[in-house]
């Protein structure tokens, strides 16, 4: 797998009841004209494999915004691939120190990645028709 750092954002294919776990579209376009925003795919055998949105908040502190896994790549350990790749990319080209995320509660394979790669549970929000929970990781 290889990973490349890109200006553009792809629509994924993903199941229809996970569209409602990521940034619109939209909101991810706009995000990637911010100059402390950057856009990040894996790519496998020339398949694009996801697309991630990272967010520098403080130098060497990144929000991963969207973490996204194209569906016909789910359940096959790609996702993970992809997030060491990233995290390892980000630590010795970024010099990041600390990497938050969060997921909307409920979401079993997004926690259950998040903990298989480090991440820990910070807390959870529940506001305004919010329930999304926050994790960090030490790089």
């Amino acid at each position: 797998m290889n990973l490349e750092r890109t200006e553009h954002y792809y629509v994924p294919d993903l199941k229809p009841e996970q569209y409602g776990q990521i940034s619109s579209e939209e909101k991810i376009h706009k995000a990637m004209t911010q100059k402390n925003c950057m856009g990040f795919e894996a790519f496998e055998d020339g398949q694009r494999v996801g697309f991630a949105l990272l967010r520098e908040y403080e130098p060497g502190c990144f929000f991963l915004w969207d973490f996204i896994i194209d569906r016909r790549h789910q359940s096959k350990g790609k996702g993970r691939a992809f997030l060491s790749l990233l995290l390892e990319h980000i630590k010795g080209d970024y010099a990041a120190t600390m990497i938050t995320t969060t997921y909307k509660a409920g979401n079993e394979a997004a926690r259950k990645l998040y903990e298989a790669m480090g991440f820990e549970q910070t807390d959870i929000c529940k506001d305004r028709g919010i329930h999304e929970v926050n994790m960090r990781r030490v790089l």
